[in-house]
């Protein structure tokens, strides 16, 4: 049987140490991807606005696991909001692959 007593919270306790890491290394990565875009003259662009989204939304959500107590993380508000965070860089990625497809078939074939 199903235990809904904490639902829609998390059923598990984050680690903390964990998502600090995760957050550095994603900042780290846009840091490198921003610096990286700039030498590109941020070239495609559509791609690289999606993919600037996604790091930081995932950014955030790893920022807010790390910094926000259990108890915190157990309202309806954050919950809302780390879910937010969550589909929306998972989404953003998969946009930006089918994106980056298209393109590279309007490359190759010289047309839409």
């Amino acid at each position: 049987m199903v235990n809904l007593t904490n639902y829609p919270y998390l059923e598990y306790e984050p680690s903390k140490i964990a998502a600090g890491i995760i957050a550095f290394v994603i900042g780290l990565s846009l840091i490198i991807w921003i610096v990286q875009s700039i030498q590109s003259h941020f070239q495609p662009r559509r791609i690289s606005v999606l993919i600037l989204m996604s790091h930081v939304a995932m950014f955030l959500q790893f920022i807010l696991r790390a910094v926000l107590s259990s108890s915190t993380l157990n309202s309806i508000l954050i919950y809302t909001i780390m879910t937010g965070f969550l589909a929306a860089g998972q989404r953003v990625i998969i946009i930006c692959n089918y994106d980056f497809l298209i393109q590279v078939r309007c490359n190759l074939t010289g047309g839409p």
